[in-house]
C-alpha cells in the first residue's frame, strides 16, 4: 500500500495525545474512612472496575479515530490489485476530461484548471504499466468520445489529450459518465 501524501502520516504522532491526556487525567482522591465505608467498599470495587474498562474502551476509540483520520488524509492506494491471482493483468482506463467553461479558471502554477487536468491525465498515461489500455472522453454539453474502444498506444493518447480544447459550454455529467462506460 502506498500513500498520495505520505508526509501526512507524521500526524500519527497525534495518536499519542489521547493516551497522554488519559495518563494526566488519572488522579487519586483522598480517602476518608467513615463508619459505613465497609458496606460501600464492595460496590465501589465493582463500579471502579467497570469505570476502568469504560476508560480503556474510550481511550482505544479516541486513538483509533485519530489514526483512521490521519490515514484517510494520507490517501492510501494499492499499486497493484490482485483478484484471484490475476495481478499484473492488463487494465482498461477511461480518462474523462472536463472541458467546460469553469475549467478556464486559474489553477496552480499560472495555468488554467483545464491545462492542469490535461497534464495530470498525461502523467497518468506515462506512469501506467505497459499493457494498460486507455479510453478518452471529453465532457461537454454533448460528450465527445475520442476513442471508441480503448487503445494501448500511450503516444496516441497523449497526442489526443493535447488536441482537446476547452469549450464555453457546461459539462453534462450524467451523459459523460454514460459515454465513459460505453468506451
Amino acid at each position: 500500500m502506498s500513500f498520495f501524501a505520505p508526509l501526512v502520516l507524521t500526524g500519527l504522532l497525534a495518536a499519542a495525545i489521547p493516551v497522554i491526556i488519559h495518563l494526566l487525567r488519572k488522579r487519586t482522591a483522598d480517602q476518608i474512612l467513615w463508619g459505613a465505608w465497609i458496606f460501600l467498599s464492595e460496590s465501589l470495587n465493582v463500579k471502579r472496575s467497570r469505570l476502568i474498562l469504560e476508560d480503556i474502551i474510550l481511550l482505544a476509540i479516541r486513538t483509533l479515530l485519530i489514526i483512521a483520520a490521519v490515514i484517510a488524509f494520507a490517501r492510501p492506494f494499492l499499486k497493484e490489485i490482485s483478484f484471484f491471482g490475476l495481478a499484473g493483468t492488463d487494465k482498461d482506463v477511461v480518462i474523462v476530461i472536463d472541458s467546460s467553461a469553469s475549467m478556464r479558471l486559474g489553477g496552480s502554477g499560472g495555468k488554467t484548471t483545464f491545462e492542469n487536468a490535461v497534464e495530470e491525465a498525461e502523467e497518468l498515461v506515462r506512469l501506467s504499466p505497459s499493457g494498460t489500455k486507455f479510453g478518452l472522453v471529453v465532457g461537454e454539453r454533448s460528450p465527445l468520445i475520442l476513442t471508441p474502444s480503448p487503445i494501448s498506444d500511450k503516444r496516441e493518447i497523449i497526442e489526443l489529450l493535447h488536441k482537446i480544447k476547452s469549450s464555453s459550454d457546461a459539462m453534462d455529467v450524467p451523459n459523460t459518465l454514460v459515454a465513459a462506460g460505453e468506451v
